[in-house]
């Protein structure tokens, strides 16, 4: 069993399922979404305050080879869903292992309940 063989059956056998949500598009695939960054890490370069700790914490996505992902999209796993901040192909001897993944946090836009019409 060749490298390419043995990374594809490991993701589809042991990872879990990923809807992706394009413009135009629905679709799944197979991964992993792992945190990047976090509070007690070393590697966190933000101010540690509730709100901006949530905000700024990255999550790495490995998925399988023949996902349909383009930064811009975003990514469901287990009723969360993440913002993907950059794509990339993992390449070995001219062949895509696999695809990986910057995302973080989805926070869809609110509007303000907040009505300003009060008039004297």
């Amino acid at each position: 069993m060749n490298i390419t063989t043995s990374v594809t059956n490991s993701i589809r056998s042991y990872g879990s399922e990923i809807t992706i949500l394009g413009k135009d598009k629905i679709a799944s695939t197979t991964g992993f979404i792992q945190p990047i960054s976090y509070h007690s890490s070393k590697y966190n370069d933000y101010e540690c305050t509730d709100i901006s700790r949530r905000e700024n914490i990255r999550y790495l996505m490995i998925a399988d080879k023949s996902a349909d992902l383009v930064s811009g999209d975003n990514v469901v796993l287990c009723d969360t869903t993440y913002y993907v901040v950059r794509v990339q192909d993992y390449v070995f001897r001219n062949k895509c292992l696999y695809k990986w993944a910057i995302l973080k946090l989805y926070y869809p836009l609110q509007e303000d309940d907040f009505d300003d019409s009060a008039e004297q």
